[in-house]
């Protein structure tokens, strides 16, 4: 009963943190006014992430892409997280490549 509440909780400050970065991603994507204090808020809680990953993801046709990278790392650590709460081994390469297979379908569906 603890472990589940626990998983509830985490996932639901991760999942609010994802979805900010993937509103930042469309904002800026669909050239949203930045000025308005949803925007801001956005900005201000997604910067502290995505500000050093601009530094190594660099923009693709004016999209930006460290907005994406950051939401995709932030699933593949939920999901780890969740995984290792149900017992499951993270050791082998097989059980890594399906979190980061299910992390960008789950990303995709909350997109």
């Amino acid at each position: 009963m603890l472990q589940q509440a626990l998983a509830f909780l985490i996932e639901t400050v991760f999942h609010l943190f994802i979805l900010a970065t993937l509103v930042r991603f469309w904002m800026q994507a669909l050239r949203a006014p930045a000025r308005n204090p949803f925007a801001q808020f956005t900005m201000a809680l997604t910067d502290f992430a995505v500000k050093p990953v601009r530094r190594l993801v660099p923009g693709f046709f004016k999209l930006d892409l460290a907005s994406l990278a950051v939401a995709w790392g932030a699933e593949v650590v939920l999901l780890a997280i969740l995984s290792l709460l149900q017992g499951v081994e993270l050791v082998n390469g097989t059980a890594i490549s399906v979190i980061l297979f299910l992390a960008l379908v789950k990303l995709l569906r909350l997109t």
